[in-house]
């Protein structure tokens, strides 16, 4: 498939379809991002959170939309975070302040977890570390997507380690 769109789009896309081993060429646009089989061929998904919910549909073993129908929901509800209140779906560098508050609600959401969404990681977790790099400067290195196992701290530190040199983890089971 062909994803193109802004370049921060392009880069929360190609951490998607680095998880779920799905074959994309990324290219850079000034128009909303969209998804096509091939180049030229008419979008079949257009729009940040239909793109990346399509890429990740096209691997259902990583589950990275959820294990059940309720993850499901909440990781569409944290991809319209990332793209509505951390404008992960633009190069724009968004307000600090509606920043300042939607990293609190962030904050809330993460007590106590390991992942963000269920037990593993999912759609929710790429979106919103990318948009937290896009958000906070200096941004955050690529995922290290090589650890094996995260110990219970580490989703915390995955989204909040801005300083770390590379914090990650695939996804478990």
């Amino acid at each position: 498939g062909v994803v193109s769109g802004p370049q921060a789009s392009l880069d929360v896309a190609g951490v998607v379809t680095s998880l779920c081993g799905v074959p994309v060429t990324l290219v850079e646009s000034v128009s909303p991002v969209t998804l096509a089989a091939a180049p030229g061929q008419e979008p079949y998904a257009k729009g940040y959170g239909a793109v990346l919910r399509s890429l990740a549909r096209a691997s259902p073993a990583a589950k990275l939309l959820g294990a059940t129908p309720f993850e499901e929901g909440n990781v569409d509800s944290w991809v319209e975070f990332a793209m509505l209140e951390l404008s992960a779906h633009t190069d724009d560098i968004p307000d600090a302040a509606l920043v300042a508050g939607a990293l609190t609600r962030l904050d809330k959401g993460l007590e106590g977890k390991t992942f963000l969404v269920g037990d593993a990681l999912t759609l929710a977790a790429a979106d919103i570390r990318d948009a937290t790099g896009a958000a906070r400067a200096p941004p955050m290195p690529p995922p290290d997507l090589t650890l094996a196992q995260p110990p219970p701290s580490t989703m915390s530190a995955f989204m909040k380690g801005y300083n770390a040199p590379s914090i990650g983890f695939v996804k478990s089971g």
